[in-house]
C-alpha cells in the first residue's frame, strides 16, 4: 500500500462559527461527553496506519495543545515520524471562507520535504465520522489517481458553505462548484474536506503558488483537473460537519440513535482521545437516567433524559435535565428544569431554575455565565 502522511488544518474561522469556538479554536471543541473534535481526524489517520501527521495551528493554539500535548494518546510520540505542530501564518486574515489556506501549508513546505512518503491526507478538524482511509489509499493507488477527493451525497450543513463535485460515470472530477458563488442545487456530491493527493504534485502546486494571494487548496486542484487524474470517492457512512451552535447540537443529539453511535464508536477502528481518570459517577436515591451520555466523576440526583454529561457534572435533588449537553464542571442546583441546553464549562446553575428552549434553536450559556 502507498506509504501516506497526513495534514490536518486547524487554522480556519468563519463569521458563521458562533460562540462556541469564541475562546478556543473549533478542533479543540469538546464532544460526545469525553472527545474533542480534532479526535475523529486524527484518529481516522492513527488507524489507518498514518505515523507522521502535522497539525496546522490555529491562532488560539493553547486548548488544542493541551489536548494533543506530544501525541502519545495516539501512539505518535514516536523517534520516526510523529506529531508535528506545523504554525501558521496569518491566522484569520482571510479573505473569504477557507480551510486549506495554502500559505500555511507553504510556511510549512519542509514537513513535505523531509517526510518519506508517497501521498497526503489532508483533512480538517471539524467533522464528526470514522473513516477507513486505507481503504480510500488503496482506490487511489488501484486507479492511478493524482488526486482524491473524498464526497459525501446529500451532506449539509447550516451555514450552506459548501463544495460540490462535478463528475462523469467514472468518478472523474471535471469540476467543482461552490454554494456561495454558484448554483449547486443540481448537485448532491458534496467535498467532505479529505483530500488523497501525491505528495510530490503537493510540493509542485504549493511552491508555483507561492506569489498569488491567499488562495485554498481547492482552488489549485481545481486549475488543474483538465491535466490529471481527479477522482472522487464516495463515503455512504454516517458524517457530520459542524460549523454552527446548530451543528453542534444536531450532532451530539445525533449519538441518541445507537445505530449512529454504534457506527461512530463501536466498530473496529476506535476513536482515541487523551485520557483523564476520573472516578466512578455516584448515583444517588433519586436518580432517574434514561438515553443519555455519563461521563465519569458526575454526582446525580435527579431525573436525566436525552442528555451528555461530561465529566464531574453535579445534578442536585428534582432538577430535571431534557435534550441538554452539559461541559465539565457545571452544578444544577435543586429543583431546576433545563430543557435543550447546552452549558459551557464551569456553570453553576441556581436552585429553582427553569431554562427551556426549543430543538432547532437551543439555549448555550458561555463559560463564565453567572446565571
Amino acid at each position: 500500500m502507498l506509504k501516506a502522511i497526513g495534514i490536518i488544518s486547524t487554522n480556519y474561522r468563519l463569521n458563521a462559527i458562533e460562540r462556541l469556538s469564541e475562546n478556543r479554536p473549533l478542533s479543540s471543541l469538546p464532544f460526545g461527553c469525553r472527545y474533542r473534535l480534532i479526535d475523529f481526524a486524527l484518529s481516522n489517520m492513527v488507524n489507518a496506519g498514518i505515523r507522521s501527521v502535522g497539525v496546522l495551528l490555529p491562532y488560539r493554539m493553547r486548548p488544542l495543545l493541551d489536548h494533543l500535548a506530544a501525541g502519545k494518546a495516539w501512539n505518535l510520540d514516536r523517534h520516526s515520524g510523529g506529531l508535528f505542530m506545523l504554525p501558521s501564518v496569518t491566522p484569520a486574515l482571510k479573505p473569504r471562507v477557507q480551510i486549506f489556506c495554502v500559505r500555511d501549508i507553504l510556511a510549512n513546505i519542509e514537513f513535505l520535504n523531509t517526510e518519506d512518503a508517497d501521498v497526503v491526507i489532508i483533512t480538517s478538524s471539524n467533522y464528526v465520522f470514522n473513516m477507513n482511509y486505507a481503504k480510500i489509499l488503496k482506490k487511489h493507488e488501484k486507479k492511478g489517481a493524482d488526486i482524491t477527493l473524498v464526497y459525501k451525497n446529500g451532506l449539509k450543513n447550516n451555514i450552506k458553505v459548501e463544495s460540490k463535485l462535478m463528475m462523469d460515470k467514472s468518478g472523474k472530477v471535471n469540476g467543482i462548484r461552490r454554494t456561495q458563488e454558484q448554483d449547486t442545487t443540481d448537485l448532491k456530491s458534496t467535498f467532505a474536506d479529505v483530500f488523497v493527493i501525491n505528495r510530490q504534485l503537493l510540493i509542485d502546486l504549493i511552491l508555483r503558488s507561492r506569489d498569488t494571494e491567499f488562495k485554498d487548496l481547492l482552488d489549485l486542484v481545481e486549475s488543474i483537473i483538465k491535466d490529471k487524474i481527479v477522482l472522487g470517492y464516495e463515503y455512504k457512512d454516517y458524517i457530520k460537519q459542524i460549523f454552527v451552535l446548530q451543528d453542534y447540537y444536531e450532532t451530539s443529539m445525533d449519538l441518541m440513535n445507537s445505530e449512529i453511535k454504534g457506527e461512530i464508536f463501536d466498530g473496529d477502528e476506535k476513536i482515541i482521545t487523551k485520557i483523564k481518570d476520573s472516578p466512578p459517577t455516584k448515583y444517588k436515591e433519586n436518580a432517574i437516567i434514561k438515553n443519555s451520555y455519563v461521563a465519569g466523576g458526575c454526582i446525580l440526583d435527579g431525573k436525566v433524559t436525552d442528555s451528555l454529561l461530561f465529566r464531574k457534572v453535579e445534578v442536585k435533588e428534582n432538577s430535571q435535565l431534557s435534550g441538554c449537553i452539559v461541559m465539565h464542571n457545571c452544578i444544577i442546583g435543586e429543583n431546576s428544569i433545563l430543557e435543550n441546553v447546552i452549558l459551557d464549562k464551569g456553570i453553576k446553575i441556581p436552585a429553582n431554575t427553569v431554562l427551556k428552549a426549543q430543538r432547532n434553536n437551543p439555549l448555550y450559556l458561555p463559560k463564565g455565565t453567572v446565571v
